[in-house]
């Protein structure tokens, strides 16, 4: 492999603490990761030279903010969940978490939707995965069609 390309495998890329540095003042700033890559390869002259990949930098940017999130996000949710099954015996949920040990996915059902599913025999299964906003939370709209009750 040609010393131009070597940036480009996996074990030669990594966002450096002086890079974590500058992404996260360029990020606190307000600048786009996408001006923010480009001020960097500038900085260095070329993108190959900056030593990772945008697609590592918007990455590097996404684990920040999921392991920023507050607890109270995630123990609200938590704490909201025990309290619908403590109040309702008939509900139940579940919790996955990723190798991090923050939340990957959650599942929960009451007793409503036991009955609907087995009248109609359908299942909404929501992903937030498409778009995230700044703060790389999920962008989501609950859109309400309900022609069965």
């Amino acid at each position: 492999m040609s010393s131009t390309k070597v940036h480009l495998k996996r074990s030669h890329r990594g966002v450096s603490d002086v890079h974590v540095s500058l992404v996260d003042d360029l990020d606190s700033s307000g600048i786009t990761p996408k001006s923010g890559f480009a001020l960097l390869s500038k900085q260095v002259g070329d993108h190959e030279n900056v030593g990772f990949l945008f697609q590592d930098y918007k990455d590097y940017l996404q684990s920040k903010r999921t392991i920023e999130m507050k607890v109270s996000d995630t123990g609200g949710v938590l704490e909201y969940l025990q309290q619908r099954q403590l109040d309702n015996p008939n509900f139940f949920y579940a919790i996955q978490v990723d190798q991090n040990d923050l939340i990957a996915n959650i599942l929960w059902v009451d007793a409503q939707m036991k009955i609907d599913y087995a009248y109609f025999g359908d299942v909404v299964c929501f992903d937030t995965i498409y778009k995230k906003n700044k703060e790389g939370k999920p962008f989501a709209i609950f859109v309400d069609v309900n022609h069965h009750r």
